[in-house]
């Protein structure tokens, strides 16, 4: 028929319904049938658009997918404004006199206008309908349950279908139900509508009108499938408490998953076309190959499959201009999948009394949400990330409400928030794996970081990757909530894997976004030189503090206490340079040093006196932690201005304070530990000890007078408390006398007071952090200059325990090339320590007759 006669046969169908639309009884499918030709005709093929303007086509029956413009028509698209007022004074006003199945065609017709392409305002007022049509459709199920008028059999008389159709589809799918199945529910559900008026058909249509809506859901057009989620997930809301179970169920697995499904499969479709780099790539059927990528022609079968529903169609209509944060296709489908997972979360969260009645189904439909809030974290973008973390914190949080746990749900809350636990670690592991320098990299021989092959501080290295640090901040903040629910299953597995995730995500940096302003980027490359960041403090407190009952876990101190000695060395690590380069700053953990190492103090405080402490070697790996800045010294990384003291005193100060109450402790039951630990503990102690004592690094030429003058007197304090706490507990019997001998050995070289060149200095760079200077022993008479030792070495000196090297000198007249060493007052010390010592010798002090044995030996 010609424009111009439909137009006028749609006017006259309005009069009509005007005047007489009360008297209509048995025509209402024709009046539908008239009104829905208009959208019906200008049905198009589910498109995704694409940044040039083309689009991926795949048609309503799940066919091929294939590059087609959408045409436009003018005068089409006034044949849909002429028609919808008929469709909505039918909607307003005659909606009690339309029996079921006239109703469910009145909802399928507000679903084909609402996906039409012709009219926007139209689509979004279609959305309105339905809303009130769900209004109608419970009042009216209220009014037959007062009246008695209701059926309690299953679900639309389909639960052996609808059950087969959730059973078919978890066993073909990990996401949503076979489409065979679903049909077939379906197909069930319309059949009840042709029976007698009860309950059961309210909530059949309620259920039918909850379907069209999730099609709607998925909209090509961001203004109607945003107005779409927000209807759904207020319907549900707002009527959810008047479901029975059965149409529950219809609705978690005909409903919410489908539009999960839907969502993700248009969205990693989009994104696949942008990384193919054309358009063209997706020409042909889904089995067509592309060169060289397996993996992407399985995704477009499925999504050829899938992704498009079989009874409405979402046209692409032209852009508008929006803001410049929703400016591309994939940020408009951000905006969806942010409003989306909120609407999910807040559906199984206001109705969790109701959902654990439906028993193993729903534990499955628990895991399975889980599983897509942990996909769309760690593929989406960050600000899909941030709504997975905040559904995920407000999951956990549900216990804590202001009218407690049903008893219902108290029973399976703590099943439940394990899933939540195993969804959260696996969040954290795979932002580390999927970090730039990660990528590609599918075995640990390849430099792949592994989370907990290794324990704290095994291969561990600077990662970068798109999750936002106010993401990684959030997602640490889950865990108090979590704790408090699972504590009674908590134990050293899942400490063990708290700390490796946190440990590894605080070496994670953060690449500018594409396009990202300059105020999100110093939101990422946050200063940490005098202040930690957010991430690092709640790091720190959630470790160190008392969230977690650490002291009631056997082995518990004696992890977390290791865990934080390896964060003292965070300055100190370097990862290779990221799979893209990007001028990105990078933390340096220096004020997280510091606070490190005062939280090991307060640590020691707590759990030095435990015996496990020293056998499980935490207390040699806080040594060794504490010893790479002392060791370094003058090569420490600056300090602010802030707090100006160098990483190396606040190290030393630190591991004297520890000393003092890890060596004492030891002595009372070192006898019960094998001889090797002991050793062990005492030789890590001598490495530290010589490293600081004997720097490889002279201090650097532009420290002033003060500078030098202060640092000589904290080694020489240093050195005071070593003769005074330190040797009492080395001088024991049951420290091998070599240690004894080589910790007088290092205090015996620092009382050097002069150099010559027959004592040829270390060249730059042939010591690094954490070596000594060697252990050779000399004459002592070489306290006051050259020695005939030292003649004999000319032609080699050892340096750092390595191989001699020739050195040819040229011999200046006598002692024109003596020159003082730059810390002489220390080297007066050293002197007066060692004859101290000698001079508190009494019986049975084995240090002292050592030290005597080595002087006068």
């Amino acid at each position: 028929l010609a424009v111009d006669v439909q137009k006028a046969g749609l006017e006259t169908l309005n009069k009509v319904l005007q005047t007489s639309g009360q008297n209509l009884s048995a025509s209402w499918g024709l009046v539908f049938d008239v009104v829905r030709s208009v959208t019906d005709r200008r049905r198009t093929p589910h498109k995704i658009e694409l940044k040039s303007g083309e689009g991926v086509v795949v048609d309503g029956e799940g066919a091929a997918p294939s590059i087609e413009a959408l045409p436009t028509s003018a005068k089409a698209g006034a044949l849909v404004r002429v028609a919808f007022p008929s469709l909505q004074l039918i909607c307003t006003d005659f909606l009690s006199l339309l029996p079921p199945t006239v109703l469910h065609t009145c909802i399928e017709a507000l679903g084909s206008f609402g996906s039409q392409a012709d009219d926007l305002n139209i689509s979004l007022t279609a959305v309105g309908l339905m809303w009130q049509i769900s209004d109608f459709v419970l009042t009216k199920r209220q009014e037959l349950e007062e009246g008695g008028i209701i059926r309690n059999q299953s679900f639309a008389n389909g639960e052996d279908v609808q059950k087969e159709g959730h059973e078919e589809g978890l066993q073909a799918s990990p996401s949503v139900a076979s489409d065979g199945a679903l049909s077939r529910a379906r197909s069930s559900s319309l059949e009840a509508l042709r029976g007698p008026t009860t309950t059961r058909t309210m909530d059949t249509l309620w259920m039918l009108l909850l379907g069209h809506l999730s099609q709607l859901c998925s909209d090509p057009r961001p203004e109607v499938r945003n107005s779409a989620n927000q209807t759904l997930f207020r319907t549900i809301g707002m009527n959810g408490q008047r479901l029975i179970l059965d149409a529950w169920k219809e609705c978690i697995w005909n409903v919410l998953f489908p539009l999960l499904e839907r969502i993700k499969m248009i969205t990693e479709r989009s994104e696949l076309a942008t990384k193919l780099g054309s358009v063209a790539a997706y020409g042909g059927s889904p089995e067509t190959p592309v060169a060289g990528s397996p993996q992407k022609n399985k995704l477009l079968a499925a999504v050829g499959a899938s992704a498009a529903s079989p009874t409405v169609s979402t046209p692409v209509t032209a852009a508008a201009v929006v803001h410049h944060s929703r400016d591309t296709i994939s940020k408009q489908w951000d905006e969806t999948k942010v409003i989306t997972l909120a609407g999910v979360t807040k559906c199984f969260l206001d109705f969790l009394p109701v959902l654990v009645e439906l028993g193993e189904g729903f534990d499955r439909a628990w895991s399975l949400f889980l599983d897509y809030l942990k996909g769309w974290c760690l593929t989406g973008s960050p600000e899909v990330a941030m709504a997975g973390i905040k559904s995920l914190k407000t999951l956990v949080q549900y216990p804590k409400g202001e009218n407690g746990v049903p008893e219902i749900v108290q029973k399976k809350v703590l099943d439940l928030w394990r899933v939540v636990w195993d969804v959260w670690e696996g969040i954290g592991v795979g932002l580390i794996q999927g970090a730039d320098e990660n990528a590609g990299l599918s075995t640990p021989g390849g430099g792949r970081v592994v989370v907990g092959s290794g324990g704290i501080g095994a291969d561990m290295k600077i990662l970068h990757g798109s999750f936002t640090q106010d993401c990684i901040n959030a997602y640490a903040g889950i865990v108090p909530d979590l704790y408090d629910v699972i504590r009674s299953t908590f134990g050293l597995f899942e400490l063990k894997k708290l700390l490796n995730v946190l440990s590894h995500l605080l070496l994670y940096h953060t690449n500018p976004q594409p396009g990202a302003t300059l105020t999100k980027i110093r939101a990422d490359q946050i200063n940490d030189l005098e202040t930690l960041s957010p991430f690092q403090s709640t790091v720190l407190d959630l470790i160190t503090g008392d969230t977690i009952a650490v002291k009631d876990m056997k082995g518990g101190p004696e992890l977390v206490i290791s865990t934080v000695a390896h964060f003292v060395t965070l300055p100190f690590v370097r990862g290779s340079a990221p799979a893209v380069e990007l001028e990105v700053k990078g933390f340096t953990y220096i004020a997280m040093a510091k606070r490190s190492m005062q939280c090991l103090a307060e640590l020691y405080e707590k759990y030095g006196k435990l015996k496990s402490v020293y056998s499980s070697g935490a207390f040699e790996r806080t040594v060794e932690g504490l010893g790479v800045p002392m060791r370094a010294k003058y090569d420490c990384p600056n300090v602010g201005n802030k707090d100006s003291t160098p990483l190396w005193k606040v190290a030393a100060s630190i591991c004297l304070t520890i000393l003092g109450v890890g060596l004492g402790a030891l002595g009372g039951f070192v006898e019960e530990l094998p001889l090797e630990i002991s050793t062990t503990i005492y030789s890590r102690l001598l490495d530290t000890l010589e490293g600081f004592l004997l720097p490889a690094r002279d201090p650097p030429s532009t420290s002033s007078v003060e500078e030098l003058s202060a640092n000589e007197a904290f080694d020489i304090s240093v050195l005071t408390t070593v003769e005074t706490d330190i040797l009492m507990h080395i001088g024991k019997s049951h420290v091998p006398e070599a240690l004894i001998k080589r910790l007088v050995e290092i205090i015996r070289r620092g009382t050097k007071l002069y150099s010559t060149h027959l004592e040829p200095e270390p060249a730059v760079g042939s010591l690094t952090v954490g070596m000594g200077l060697g252990a050779k022993s000399k004459s002592w008479t070489d306290v006051g200059g050259g020695t005939d030792e030292e003649e004999e070495s000319a032609e080699g000196a050892a340096v750092g325990g390595g191989e001699r090297t020739n050195v040819t000198v040229k011999s200046p007249a006598l002692g024109s090339d003596v020159k003082p060493v730059p810390r002489e007052q220390y080297a007066l010390n050293c002197f007066d320590t060692l004859f101290s010592i000698c001079s508190d010798a009494k019986d049975g002090e084995k240090v002292g007759q050592v030290i005597a044995t080595l002087v006068h030996g």
